[in-house]
């Protein structure tokens, strides 16, 4: 009686265990949104764990075993996103906030808030915050007044209307120059927050061409350089000395530049004489055929 009893308890056993392991696998868990899932594989009694990437917290159960009738324990699991407190309001100046897509109006990982400060203050330190994943907002700036001193003189240049010791955050002044001399540079100058202005500009000089004898290209046209106003070109303009090619007996323009007072000329020019600058100028470069 007893084996036969223990014959039977066998049997059932070894159906048992082949009911289970034949078909009792679970399906694909699913994947946590912002998290990741660690298992083996997804077999009857086997465990899969999860855990949320940096800036999330986990919502339920860390675990989920494969039952016997192939399904999970649990499938509850999601991923929210740290949370932040209200941040401290900004003297002096406001904050707006930006939800990373979302209706509510709570602050969470990755949201950022922009800092204004009251006009005419300067604002001290990053101009966006943002929620880290520690559950904290970065570092807030600062709304502080800043001046300047009175601005730079320039050389050959003059300021307009500075009337004024002394100017606040984002004041600013314009420059000009005196006659023939070019502004480079912006012409206006900002008071920036560290108490600074911007960079001032320069009066760039004009050049006096150092000929006495000649005939130029300048302006698009061909002028000789008794006719040239005080022989002066202003600042950046271009003008073309011509030479002669011996070889070919014809002559050709070489441009050259003035940079602040400053122009080369090509070495390839030379200067007429007197005499045949007055009565054989036709036998000059610039007259006879180009090349």
């Amino acid at each position: 009686m007893l084996t036969k009893y223990f014959l039977f308890a066998l049997v059932y056993q070894l159906h048992f265990c082949e009911y289970v392991s034949a078909a009792r696998s679970c399906p694909v868990p699913k994947m946590l949104e912002n998290g990741e899932m660690h298992a083996t594989d997804f077999k009857f009694g086997n465990v899969v764990y999860y855990n949320c990437i940096e800036g999330y917290i986990l919502k339920g159960l860390n675990r989920s075993t494969c039952l016997s009738d192939g399904t999970w324990s649990d499938q509850q699991q999601s991923c929210e996103p740290v949370q932040c407190p209200p941040h401290t309001p900004l003297e002096n100046g406001k904050i707006n906030l930006h939800h990373t897509g979302r209706s509510n109006t709570a602050s969470v990982f990755g949201d950022m808030i922009v800092y204004e400060c009251t006009k005419g203050l300067a604002l001290i330190g990053n101009e966006t915050g943002f929620c880290l994943a520690n559950g904290k907002w970065t570092n807030a700036p600062q709304c502080k007044e800043v001046k300047c001193g009175f601005p730079p003189k320039i050389v050959n240049g003059f300021m307009v209307f500075a009337l004024k010791i002394s100017y606040n955050y984002r004041e600013s002044i314009e420059y000009g120059c005196i006659a023939n001399y070019i502004l480079d540079g912006s012409r206006q100058i900002t008071c920036e927050k560290t108490g600074n202005w911007t960079t001032q500009p320069m009066c760039r000089a004009p050049c006096i061409l150092p000929i006495k004898r000649g005939r130029i290209f300048y302006n698009l046209e061909k002028i000789w350089i008794g006719d040239l106003p005080k022989k002066r070109i202003l600042h950046k303009e271009r003008v073309a000395f011509y030479c002669k090619n011996k070889q070919r007996k014809c002559g050709y323009p070489v441009l050259t530049q003035c940079i602040d007072g400053n122009i080369e000329i090509p070495s390839c020019f030379e200067e007429p004489s007197h005499f045949s600058y007055t009565f054989r100028s036709g036998s000059l470069p610039s007259e006879i055929a180009q090349c």
